[in-house]
């Protein structure tokens, strides 16, 4: 597989998710695995969701969560702003690898570096 040229962009279908994010205050919006480009490198990114033609600063995730010992996802956490039921589609771009996929000790280690994810993301993109 050759890694993919970033900025990336493609659109994907909005699909039910476990809630997981939003339990731990970091609510993802979950996206259709079929729609994701084949060759993008699991990890974290910096990059952008255009909502209903809205466009959001983002922190994604894509890849396996073994802290939970969970399934593959493709989840975007739209930064500052809670999208509670968006349209059926979603426009992602992604700009920067951020890092490579962890497992975490606990749920509250993960939290902690989710909100470092978030941070490093907005300095990225520009907030």
């Amino acid at each position: 597989m050759n890694p993919l040229t970033l900025p990336l962009r493609f659109t994907a279908r909005v699909i039910s998710g476990r809630s997981r994010g939003r339990t731990l205050g970091v609510p993802t919006l979950n996206l259709d695995l079929r729609d994701v480009p084949p060759d993008l490198q699991d990890g974290l990114y910096a990059g952008r969701a255009i909502v209903e033609e809205t466009e959001y600063q983002a922190t994604i995730h894509w890849g396996p969560r073994p802290t939970f010992g969970d399934t593959r996802t493709f989840e975007v956490h739209v930064i500052d702003a809670d999208i509670p039921a968006p349209s059926q589609t979603v426009t992602v771009e992604i700009v920067q690898f951020l890092r490579a996929i962890e497992k975490f000790p606990s749920a509250e280690a993960l939290t902690k570096q989710m909100h470092e994810d978030i941070a490093k993301s907005r300095d990225i993109l520009g907030s």
